[in-house]
């Protein structure tokens, strides 16, 4: 265990690179002088630049204030510490993704470009090299290069693809998808959504269609609605977010490019304006790229130098 826990903290220092960068060492560099308003200022500038939020940024620039006034406390590694338990606090809504179903059906959500077929396929490896019983089905049967994406990966990881005509009724390969997973005795099945901008009312109408359809064949379906969001959108990273659990109740969040994102603090904004737990983590474009989301790892691995 603890070698895994190593190992996903070295994991996330590398795709955190960016925002230690931006991030770790603008604190350090900050935390070495004196602590006064000039110096609190700018330790505020870098909070809101890695999208930490007004209203957390106002709450961690005041904790360091009040160290420095009260407790006389200006040691680098005391501010850090104080500043890690009050961002654990902030992550406390998270809980294991614990499988409530055989099958367990997961929505898979989120708009093009958000890196949602890439993640529907590295869930797929996921929980296959788990040992489990996978399925995937094609339902975002308006985009050629999704169904694409999928063929390929599928392939590659060896896990079957339920598919249906282009252009035809997503809702149709959701239930035909549901059948063969309950047939086959599946333990999850993926089901890869539309995430087409342009219609977002029609969009909405249609996830809702999925979620009934199959819940027809496979009762208290689906078990889990999970949004993947971009991390280098930022704060439009949160309205995308906002818009879909208004329409289609969420159950978890992946936030993917974490790798190549500055603005790491999105994952706080976003936990706290929606309530809702983050599950993974996308961390790259390879098949093992994706980790699970551990708390204490994040927090640590956005101080580590």
């Amino acid at each position: 265990m603890f070698n895994f826990l190593k190992k996903n903290i070295a994991a996330l220092k590398g795709a955190l690179q960016k925002t230690a960068s931006g991030f770790y060492h603008k604190l350090e560099s900050i935390f070495k002088g004196p602590l006064n308003e000039e110096s609190l200022e700018k330790f505020e500038e870098v909070l809101i630049e890695a999208n930490f939020g007004t209203k957390l940024t106002s709450e961690l620039v005041e904790i360091i204030r009040k160290a420095a006034k009260e407790h006389k406390t200006t040691d680098k590694e005391t501010l850090f510490t104080l500043l890690k338990n009050h961002l654990l606090k902030e992550l406390s809504l998270y809980t294991p993704l614990a499988l409530r179903a055989k099958p367990s059906v997961f929505l898979i959500l989120g708009v093009n470009g958000s890196g949602k077929t890439t993640t529907t396929a590295k869930l797929a490896s996921f929980y296959k090299n788990q040992g489990l019983q996978v399925m995937v089905a094609a339902a975002d049967t308006f985009r050629a290069a999704a169904l694409e994406q999928l063929i390929h990966w599928c392939s590659l990881i060896d896990v079957p693809l339920i598919t249906g005509p282009s252009r035809g009724d997503p809702a149709s390969v959701a239930f035909d998808a549901s059948s063969k997973a309950v047939h086959q005795n599946a333990d999850i099945l993926l089901i890869d959504t539309a995430g087409r901008l342009e219609s977002k009312t029609d969009l909405m109408q249609e996830m809702e269609k999925i979620a009934r359809v199959i819940a027809k064949k496979i009762p208290g379906s689906p078990h889990e609605s999970l949004l993947v969001i971009d991390a280098t959108l930022g704060q439009n990273a949160l309205e995308q977010a906002k818009a879909f659990h208004k329409h289609c109740p969420l159950t978890g969040l992946v936030i993917t490019k974490i790798d190549s994102s500055s603005r790491a603090g999105v994952v706080f904004s976003i936990q706290r304006e929606l309530k809702i737990p983050i599950r993974f983590l996308g961390t790259g474009e390879g098949e093992k790229d994706l980790l699970p989301f551990d708390p204490q790892d994040f927090v640590e691995s956005l101080f580590i130098s």
